[in-house]
């Protein structure tokens, strides 16, 4: 994806459109270059890391939750 972002910056400040991008599994493969796709792929990307994001989150809530549950059964409290 970094490739996409940079292609892009370098169309915006070049003002020149883009015709082609490399393709994703080979360097030698040239593409065509259509933006509303690229955009897509940048919003899933930007969907799926918050997804990611939200996961570890709610799994180290969980942690810390049992880690709590587990020391109050044994009858120790925090700073005991």
């Amino acid at each position: 994806m970094p490739r996409v972002v940079a292609a892009l910056s370098v169309g915006h400040i070049t003002g020149k459109p883009i015709k082609f991008l490399y393709g994703p599994r080979r360097t030698d493969h040239l593409e065509p270059f259509h933006p509303d796709r690229i955009a897509s792929r940048i919003l899933a990307w930007v969907i799926v890391l918050s997804l990611i994001e939200q996961a570890e989150t709610q799994a180290r809530q969980d942690k810390a939750r049992e880690s709590c549950q587990k020391s109050s059964r044994k009858g120790q409290g925090f700073g005991s």
